[in-house]
């Protein structure tokens, strides 16, 4: 059986893994063009807003959610999206709003789809990523370089 070396994901601690945090990476607001023309979006702006989000086991799905329960913000509840290309056909098609990672923007959020981004202010919701490893792992100073690179660019 193939193991994995290392691996991207979502910073948390877990026993059987050891890793180095990444930038943790503010999300932004994608809007459809025509709703509205803040210039920066703040948690209470989401009030009463209905932000589509991404299916159960989606770390941004988590983010999301705490964002809604401290801005009074609702889930559309018959909607969950399998990927960000779909919430960003869903936003731009006028069914609501939702956040997007920084990272994502560029491939997810052309200028043909007609989204206006906006960028939180200071309280900017965000998550940590890590690159992890196998605690047995003899490669750990390498991967702790990989780590130091990948996060110069973030």
């Amino acid at each position: 059986m193939a193991r994995l070396d290392t691996g991207l994901r979502r910073a948390h601690a877990l026993n059987d893994v050891r890793e180095a945090r990444l930038a943790a990476r503010g999300g932004i607001l994608g809007l459809e063009d025509r709703e509205r023309g803040a210039a920066e979006e703040r948690e209470s702006d989401f009030r009463d807003e209905q932000v589509l989000l991404l299916e159960d086991g989606h770390c941004l799905r988590d983010h999301a959610l705490a964002l809604c329960n401290r801005a009074g913000a609702r889930e559309l509840d018959d909607f969950l999206a399998s990927s960000l290309t779909m919430l960003v056909q869903m936003v731009s098609g006028g069914v609501g709003v939702t956040l997007l990672p920084k990272m994502s923007v560029q491939f997810e959020a052309s200028a043909e789809r007609q989204l206006k981004l906006i960028p939180f202010g200071a309280k900017s919701p965000a998550r940590t990523n890590g690159l992890a490893w196998r605690p047995s792992s003899l490669r750990r100073e390498e991967f702790e370089l990989l780590a130091e690179a990948i996060g110069s660019v973030l």
